[in-house]
């Protein structure tokens, strides 16, 4: 588990997700850990009082 900048980022190896709070809303994202690469699994962020995914 890791948090800077804003940033909170926690996996333990092979999946995790981050939080972004450094913009005017919070954005999660999901994803899968192989070879040490990020593969981003989902995007979701508040928008006018509502979830949207990517």
């Amino acid at each position: 588990m890791t948090c800077r900048n804003g940033v909170l980022d926690v996996n333990d190896g092979s999946k995790g997700f981050t939080i972004d709070w450094s913009g005017e809303n919070p954005i999660y994202t999901c994803y899968d850990l192989a070879n040490g690469a990020k593969k981003v699994t989902s995007v979701e962020w508040l928008e006018n009082g509502t979830m949207n995914e990517k």
